[in-house]
């Protein structure tokens, strides 16, 4: 059976002005997961917004969207400790900034085995560095355009860093996720499936498209 590909709108890229109806989009649209990006103006240079917010919005909407929450933040393992308390579960954090500190990892798996646990590689990260890491992870989550900002264009380069992992995770009967973001539509979008994504990220495209269902059949190809 033919594996379902999933799409994460990132809601950095949503109208704040109008946060609930934009919700309630993504609800009509059939979105099941939202991407939820946590930026401290240290790792990456802008902020967004953190545990206040998350609360807030957890607490409306858990019970029909889950969260895929990003940590672009210095320190990642703090941060997930404060959002579990508020009732996230999903979280990825960045190669860079981590790879010093992967016995914190398992310290969090031992103490909360129930949640899942991913690892960003940025665009200058070659992605023969995480292959030995690999295993330790639910899902890999190629970042596709420089960490940080919404509406840059997609890096080409991304294409073979999917491939690469999907030929592992296949040679090596692995069983975690592949995501890409940044840049998502539907020209890249179908592109990045086609090579072995399970996931995409995508913001601009998707909410600035007037008929969000319309758009992700374009992303999924299944307006052909």
């Amino acid at each position: 059976m033919e594996k379902e590909a999933l799409i994460y709108p990132s809601i950095l890229s949503a109208n704040f002005l109008h946060l609930s109806k934009d919700f309630s989009s993504m609800i009509k649209a059939g979105i099941k997961t939202i991407h939820y990006d946590v930026m401290d103006g240290l790792f990456v240079k802008d902020i967004s917004f953190g545990e206040k917010l998350f609360k807030v919005l957890y607490e409306r909407y858990h019970h029909k969207l889950h969260f895929d929450i990003h940590l672009m933040t210095e320190e990642p393992f703090r941060h997930i400790r404060q959002f579990l308390k508020l009732g996230g579960s999903d979280f990825t954090f960045h190669y860079e900034n981590t790879i010093n500190k992967l016995s914190e990892l398992k310290e969090l798996r031992y103490e909360f085995p129930y949640i899942k646990l991913g690892i960003a590689i940025s665009p200058d990260t070659d992605v023969s560095r995480i292959l030995g890491i690999a295993s330790n992870f639910d899902q890999i989550l190629i970042m596709s355009v420089v960490p940080g900002a919404s509406g840059q264009s997609f890096i080409p380069a991304s294409v073979e860093k999917i491939r690469r992992l999907a030929h592992f995770r296949n040679d090596n009967h692995l069983s975690y996720l592949i995501g890409v973001d940044g840049g998502i539509d539907d020209t890249t979008g179908p592109m990045c499936l086609r090579e072995g994504a399970d996931y995409l990220v995508t913001g601009s495209y998707f909410f600035s498209s007037l008929d969000k269902t319309a758009a992700l059949n374009k992303i999924l190809r299944k307006d052909l």
